[in-house]
């Protein structure tokens, strides 16, 4: 952890500003420390950039100081992964990754006619799709709010990207230890 940056109390992925919304900013102010002298807070929900609400409205209108870093991993790589995380959850009840893509068009069709916050969300394509949600981001967060990183640089040299994160937040380069993989999913190769 760095030195400087406070963590979100409500821990990895609170996903506020689609699950918890209308419980308003007094609430979602109560999800990290109170502020001090030298030191940032923020969070990280890997759902917000592909979400079909309007996330980053949100975010801009109740944080515009926000900076944003978005970490893009090899799209079907993502996908893969993602989908073997949501049969590890139970949410994910198609037998093998080729029958979920194949449902995902109806799944998407039925989330976006629901509430669009109870739904298991298995939009393991549409997620993927890094242009056309970049595109809806750029709107509320200029470049230099926001800080593309490759997930593969991150793997092959942390430190070189955490660097840049640091730089992009605009705190003090600190040098981090060597820490085992988190968060890590066992799941057969994919096919060629």
């Amino acid at each position: 952890m760095h030195p400087d940056i406070s963590p979100c109390l409500k821990g990895k992925e609170p996903s506020f500003y689609f699950v918890r919304w209308e419980y308003g900013e007094h609430y979602y102010r109560s999800f990290f420390p109170i502020r001090r002298r030298g030191r940032i807070t923020g969070e990280a929900s890997a759902s917000y950039l592909a979400h079909p609400l309007p996330i980053a409205k949100r975010i801009q209108e109740m944080t515009p100081r926000a900076k944003i870093i978005v970490m893009l991993r090899d799209p079907t790589d993502r996908a893969y992964s993602h989908y073997h995380m949501a049969r590890r959850g139970g949410y994910e009840t198609a037998p093998t990754f080729e029958i979920a893509l194949e449902l995902e068009a109806k799944r998407h069709a039925e989330y976006l006619r629901g509430d669009m916050m109870g739904n298991p969300w298995h939009m393991y394509r549409r997620h993927g799709e890094y242009a056309r949600h970049l595109e809806r981001w750029d709107k509320y967060f200029p470049v230099d709010k926001m800080l593309i990183v490759n997930f593969d640089d991150f793997i092959a040299d942390p430190q070189a990207v955490l660097v840049k994160v640091w730089d992009h937040l605009g705190v003090r380069r600190v040098r981090m230890p060597t820490l085992p993989p988190q968060n890590v999913g066992s799941y057969p190769s994919r096919s060629p």
